[in-house]
């Protein structure tokens, strides 16, 4: 079963980076982006179609091998399109060739109003 985790620790115009460990349906930890698909999805509503998705590099990236830890980092330009102060959603799927694919990770993701100096 996927893990929940909020993401509203960022600002509208800001970066956004965070890590998770990633593993297959027997526990074994994801460990190369040849072999298999890791794709990062951010919608308006729960279930709803993408606003944006990011599955390559720079915004996907494997990191820790033996910790199958992979990071995701989005620049500001990458998130244009998801509405600041609004909810959304989000999810990280993996996708073994041939095989279904594994929700990861899910949960509210929110950019808050900029901060202007």
């Amino acid at each position: 079963m996927a893990a929940t985790v909020h993401l509203r620790d960022f600002h509208k115009g800001e970066g956004v980076a965070f890590t998770a460990a990633l593993k297959n349906r027997d526990g074994s930890v994801i460990d190369s982006p040849a072999s298999q698909a890791v794709t990062l999805r951010i919608a308006e509503t729960e279930g709803g179609s993408s606003i944006v998705a990011f599955s390559a590099s720079p915004q996907v990236v494997l990191t820790d091998e033996l910790g199958g830890v992979w990071t995701f980092s989005m620049a500001a330009s990458d998130l244009a399109s998801v509405t600041e102060g609004a909810v959304g959603y989000y999810n990280i799927w993996s996708e073994l060739a041939g095989q279904e694919p594994v929700l990861q990770l899910c949960g509210q993701f929110q950019l808050r109003y900029a901060i202007e100096t």
